[in-house]
Formats: structure tokens, C-alpha cells, sequence
């Protein structure tokens, strides 16, 4: 929208500039100050209007990428395979202690 108004502003002033000898009579202010007023007036307008239109793309780009860093896409992962040898959960027989019988009841 904003570029859209600063290309009517520059159309109309360029316009104002060209046709001046038309459009004098009409003014209310002196001629011989009105044109450079006028030509200023528009040349504000466009430009602020340009400046606004480039800050809403700055600002539109700015949004895509900090969102694209929020939700990264998703990572393909393999999914993994059981595998007893590391299965921690139960004791392995290596870890149980042997039976000794000679230890269990001293000789009376």
C-alpha cells in the first residue's frame, strides 16, 4: 500500500511541476513561492511513504526469519533397535557373587 501512495505522490507532483501555468490561477498563495512549496510538500510525501514501504519489508523479512529459527524443521532420526548387550536394567551374572560353601558356617 505504501508504494502504491508513494507513486501517486510522485505522480501528482511531477504532474503539478509539468502543468503549473494550468493549475497558478487556482492558488491561493503567490505564484512566485507556491511551486517550490508545493514541489516540497510532494516530495515529502513520497518519500515518506517510500521509507514506510521499505521498513514493512524489513520488518515482513525479519519476522520469516526469526520464526524459521523458532520452529527448525524437523530432523529425520533413525529409530533404534533394542539391543540386550546394553540393557542395564537387570544384574548380569558376572556381577552376582559365587556360592562358597566353606564360608557359610565356621567348624564346631
Amino acid at each position: 500500500m505504501y508504494l502504491y501512495l508513494a507513486i501517486f505522490w510522485l505522480v501528482v507532483g511531477v504532474l503539478l511541476q509539468v502543468y503549473w501555468d494550468v493549475v497558478a490561477p487556482y492558488s491561493l498563495l503567490p505564484p512566485d513561492r507556491t511551486r517550490p512549496v508545493m514541489g516540497a510538500i510532494f516530495f515529502v510525501l513520497f518519500s515518506y511513504n517510500i521509507v514506510r514501504w521499505r521498513l514493512a519489508r524489513a520488518m515482513e523479512q525479519a519476522r520469516r526469519e526469526a520464526e524459521a529459527m523458532a520452529h527448525p524443521p524437523p530432523k529425520h532420526a533413525t529409530p533404534v533397535e533394542y539391543d540386550p548387550a546394553f540393557d542395564f536394567s537387570k544384574p548380569s551374572v558376572v556381577d552376582e557373587k559365587p556360592a562358597d560353601e566353606a564360608k557359610k558356617d565356621p567348624p564346631a
